[in-house]
């Protein structure tokens, strides 16, 4: 076959939730596209892999705001597409539904596929890739590489997204949102998905998605391969799901547990193992209506977790799905990138220390201002453990960019040892405490006029509890049996 293009045209019907076809494609091939269409009002997804097996785009539909079809050539690809050098054979094209969904549609179950070769497409580029996250051969990004030296508390957010999933911001708006919030990292985490590659920010890009199932969602942070289509096509069962999505991105990547008491989208597999998280979103979107007291009473569970023995620690997330302009029914100010924002302590700034960071709890997160954190003379960072030789504590916190009056708080042990009033003349609050060998955790945190978490800094500690009970059905009742006397001096 020569270099012309031409286009082929073929109707696919979802009989249940997957169906997979075929394609064959001769050489020379310079470029790929495949379109979809479908009157389906349910959310699908169609993945394409090329003849070696080589997972290489995908299209979403009936959720997602982002172009229904995959453009492909070495020189350039969609966001949802592997550039690359294409070939010759069996192209496998894979149709998913949750059999839920395909259950519940009462139209006719059709896709209608548009595959063109050879043509080079006019695309808008506000969909092309400008830097590639993944190649043939996996991660092309380089997690280990730093695009700042110096060592210190960067800011970001760990959850955001945009119109690759169910966001409004184009990637240009991002990019807008990140320069005025002064990010120097930020993880769109898009629901169960992942861009190819993705526009430049002007920050260090964290590849992440948010795994999001009916009975809860949680974000994975770090993401080093493109695992997450075979793992739905092996089980459909969402517990099954759960499960072996975090098996394979446990031992690299951050697993965090999203807004977990946001009704409807708060966590709700009681068999969960609280041990299977590194982190605990403890603010989250929160100019939403009902967000502070899910947040507040986020923190106070990572309280009980840590007396009842866990190590998890506390991130931030602005969840941010709107545009900078637009407003919650209430709000006076933006659901934004940055709003919470989570400063982490890298020795340098790389995907790999962030990420590392984070699981390390040397990260703190706040709403408006800052933190000079100083633990016994800079020698310890939050989430890390006092030494045996430890037995007086020194704690101080300077608190920036204080524009209005808030509540500082020393915890420990689940109990306020210190309290006192935090404003732009009253700025700093200290703690010396005598330390003996008993299990003890201690963190700070800020709180407004009506009781809401502003910041928390994660605890340090020297050794913890024994942990008695896992499941999260269990923790929550006993809870709930104490959650009413928290914080009692």
């Amino acid at each position: 076959m020569d270099n012309k293009g031409y286009t082929q045209s073929l109707e696919k019907r979802l009989h249940h939730g997957m169906e997979v076809f075929h394609m064959d494609i001769a050489d020379p091939i310079h470029s790929l596209s495949l379109a979809c269409e479908t009157t389906i009002k349910a959310p699908i997804r169609v993945w394409l892999y090329n003849p070696t097996g080589i997972f290489i785009g995908e299209v979403s539909m009936g959720y997602s705001h982002f172009i229904p079809y995959v453009y492909i050539s070495r020189v350039k690809a969609t966001m949802n597409g592997l550039a690359h050098d294409l070939i010759g054979g069996s192209y496998k094209v894979v149709i998913f539904t949750y059999e839920e969904e395909a259950a519940f549609v009462k139209d006719e179950l059709m896709v209608r596929f548009n595959i063109t070769v050879n043509e080079d497409k006019a695309i808008d580029k506000a969909y092309l890739q400008e830097e590639a996250w993944y190649g043939e051969n996996g991660v092309r990004l380089d997690f280990d590489h730093c695009i700042k030296d110096e060592a210190k508390y960067y800011k970001g957010d760990f959850h955001g997204h945009s119109i690759y999933s169910d966001g409004k911001n184009q990637p240009s708006q991002v990019a807008k949102i990140v320069r005025q919030q002064g990010l120097d990292f930020i993880a769109l985490t898009e629901h169960n998905t992942i861009p190819f590659g993705y526009k430049k920010l002007g920050c260090l890009p964290i590849p992440s998605f948010e795994l999001t199932l009916d009975m809860g969602h949680m974000n994975i942070h770090g993401v080093h391969r493109l695992a997450f289509p075979e793992l739905v096509q092996s089980s459909q069962n969402p517990y099954d799901l759960l499960h072996q999505t975090l098996e394979t991105y446990t031992p690299t990547a951050n697993i965090s547990m999203n807004h977990m008491f946001l009704e409807p989208w708060h966590f709700q597999d009681g068999d969960f193992d609280m041990r299977r998280i590194h982190t605990l979103e403890i603010i989250c979107d929160p100019t939403y209506p009902t967000s502070p007291e899910a947040n507040d009473k986020a923190a106070r569970f990572l309280d009980f977790l840590w007396e009842a023995g866990f190590k998890i620690y506390g991130i931030g997330g602005s969840d941010s799905h709107n545009l900078y302009e637009e407003r919650y029914e209430g709000a006076s100010l933006p659901s934004v990138y940055g709003d919470p924002a989570t400063y982490v302590h890298c020795h340098g700034l790389s995907i790999n220390h962030v990420i590392d960071g984070i699981k390390h709890g040397h990260c703190y997160v706040a709403r408006f201002v800052q933190l000079d954190i100083n633990i016994m003379h800079e020698t310890y960072l939050p989430g890390q453990q006092i030494g045996d030789d430890v037995r007086e504590l020194t704690y101080q916190i300077k608190v920036k960019n204080c524009c209005s009056t808030y509540r500082g708080r020393f915890i420990c042990n689940g109990r306020v040892i210190k309290q006192q009033m935090i404003s732009k003349k009253n700025s700093t609050m200290k703690l010396t405490i005598i330390l003996s060998e008993d299990p003890f955790w201690l963190r700070f945190g800020l709180y407004d006029e009506d009781g809401h978490v502003i910041a928390y800094v994660n605890p340090i500690y020297n050794k913890l509890n024994e942990i008695a009970e896992t499941k999260l059905s269990q923790l929550l009742e006993k809870f709930g049996e104490q959650y009413d006397k928290r914080y009692i001096i």
